[in-house]
């Protein structure tokens, strides 16, 4: 996430005013996320799920993995709940 689009989503947050991000607030993240998971090679890796060599298919390594609402979800708890950069979000 750009700190562009993360001061726009919650300014509280950030050290310094920055200019909006426009591209990423012109874009459906859940559409964009889900055309990835349908992606040939994103199939592929998946196939290997349970192996290192699947969670390269998550944002980071420690998070969970995508399933379409993730980015959304993600962006939401910036938006509500300040969550800074490399702070992972705790899906249940």
């Amino acid at each position: 996430m750009s700190k562009h689009w993360r001061y726009e989503l919650n300014p509280a947050t950030s050290r310094n005013k920055l200019e909006p991000h426009p591209y990423c607030g012109s874009l459906d993240i859940d559409v964009v996320e889900e055309a990835f998971m349908n992606t040939t090679i994103f199939k592929m890796i998946d196939d290997y799920s349970n192996s290192s060599l699947g969670r390269i298919l998550r944002p980071a390594l420690k998070d969970v993995a995508l399933d379409g609402r993730y980015c959304s979800s993600y962006n939401e708890a910036v938006r509500t709940k300040g969550l800074k950069f490399n702070q992972q979000l705790n899906i249940v």
